[in-house]
């Protein structure tokens, strides 16, 4: 069994003309909305083994908080340029070079990217805002064989929602 978690980085600052878009940072909302996720997924057990992060500067931050999670604490972060605004093919292309030794990967990134991965996975329209979580259960072995058709279950966790619980 493979768990597959798929989250959007929290709220960033706003976009100025003077800043790259990969080096928005997480805003204080977006620090708190992470932050309550990190809760939630700690309510329910959730220990990742590995946390695959874009580059961009918001879901590196997401990315650290979330590692309070993890056995190994920031040590569990891989940063892949790859993810940075990444397409599904490229996402799944990410997923299934994971080691076959991690049971629960968690991947941080950005829309349209995770919306597209989610809905094709739904087989309907699923939006994300930010700091919003998908898990995904697929019964394998291997994260090769992890596609929206070895999909056992799908549960997608809205901010609200985690906001409170």
């Amino acid at each position: 069994m493979k768990n597959l978690w798929l989250i959007r980085h929290g709220h960033a600052l706003n976009f100025t003309s003077t800043a790259h878009d990969q080096d928005r940072l997480l805003s204080e909302e977006g620090v708190n909305e992470v932050s309550a996720l990190k809760r939630f997924l700690a309510q329910r057990n959730v220990v990742p083994d590995l946390i695959k992060s874009s580059s961009a500067a918001r879901t590196v931050s997401t990315a650290r908080i979330l590692a309070g999670l993890t056995e190994y604490g920031e040590k569990s972060i891989q940063v892949l340029p790859e993810l940075y605004l990444a397409s599904t093919q490229a996402l799944w292309a990410v997923i299934s070079q994971t080691d076959d030794a991690v049971q629960t990967l968690v991947i941080v990134a950005h829309n349209p990217g995770l919306e597209d991965l989610v809905t094709q996975c739904a087989g309907r329209l699923v939006g994300l805002g930010t700091s919003a979580a998908v898990h995904l259960t697929f019964d394998v072995d291997s994260w090769l064989g992890v596609t929206s058709e070895t999909l056992q279950q799908i549960d997608v966790m809205d901010p609200l929602q985690v906001a409170k619980s």
